[in-house]
């Protein structure tokens, strides 16, 4: 009987011998295991298919625990930190060696002219619209107790502008907006002092640089001086239309350094037990999708 068998199964065609061996225990098994783990995958019901905006009938509750890190609420809290850092301005010191060297070119113009008739004469003369009683007042210290007198108002000008806070206009210096009250003013001596914003004057204001000039210079030189010199600091800081040249300067590299460490703020991180609540019943908003 076993050579039986051998023969019919030798005679069997080539194709018959295939679609046996095909359908063997080892190959069928496989094949149904393949087309259990398709028909899961397929059936997507191992996660439901949620989606932005989909709008659910029923709440969703955590079904075990775990901790994420909320973006979004990251995001804006980094936003907050940085709105909350205050504009810095730093001395603009180029403003004031413009205005000392212009008040000692003219006080070095007067005491150089015998009078004032030979002053007139000099190209200096259009510089400063010095009258008579002007030039009298400034010759009268011309000798040495004088120019020490000078040097020392002078110096006590730039003490005074020190103590102003004028910046150069009242608009946004940065991308984000500064929510703080003050901004930070560095008088020239490497100090951050707070300046309430309701306390600043602006370079762009005419009516502010006027009254500003006016009083570095009041009670420090006689009357007859003090409007050309008031001039002189007015000119300096706007030179032109348009052209504004303000005490303190936007500190562009400061102020974008403090705002960048609040990049390195720590994340704010959401914990959820296994009962929690993930999301209400509702439309499904991008927060709420990245918990589900």
């Amino acid at each position: 009987p076993g050579e039986t068998r051998r023969r019919i199964g030798e005679s069997r065609p080539p194709w018959r011998r295939f679609v046996a061996n095909a359908l063997s225990w080892p190959t069928l098994v496989a094949f149904l295991f393949w087309a259990a783990v398709s028909a899961i995958v397929l059936s997507g019901h191992d996660r439901p298919p949620y989606f932005l905006n989909q709008t659910l009938t029923q709440p969703v509750f955590s079904r075990v625990s775990f901790e994420r890190i909320n973006e979004i609420r990251t995001t804006e809290q980094r936003r907050q930190a940085q709105q909350d850092i205050p504009d810095h301005f730093r001395l603009n010191t180029a403003l004031i060696d413009a205005i000392q060297s212009e008040l000692r070119d003219l006080y070095a113009a007067v005491k150089a002219a015998q009078n004032f008739e030979e002053f007139s004469a000099t190209p200096q003369a259009q510089r400063w619209p010095l009258d008579r009683r002007a030039f009298a007042a400034l010759d009268a210290m011309s000798d040495d107790a004088g120019a020490e007198k000078f040097k020392k108002h002078v110096d006590k000008v730039v003490e005074r502008m020190k103590r102003e806070s004028m910046v150069q206009h009242a608009g946004m210096y940065r991308d984000l907006r500064s929510t703080s009250s003050h901004v930070l003013l560095d008088r020239g001596d490497g100090r951050l002092a707070p300046a309430p914003k309701e306390s600043l004057t602006y370079a762009a204001n005419g009516a502010h640089v006027a009254s500003m000039a006016e009083s570095v210079v009041r009670g420090l030189f006689t009357p007859e001086i003090e409007p050309v010199l008031a001039g002189i600091v007015r000119r300096a800081i706007v030179p032109a239309e348009k052209d504004f040249r303000p005490v303190y300067v936007f500190d562009e590299a400061n102020t974008k350094k403090r705002i960048d460490e609040c990049k390195a703020i720590n994340p704010v991180t959401d914990s959820y037990k296994v009962g929690d609540l993930l999301v209400k019943r509702g439309v499904v908003d991008g927060d709420g999708l990245e918990l589900l």
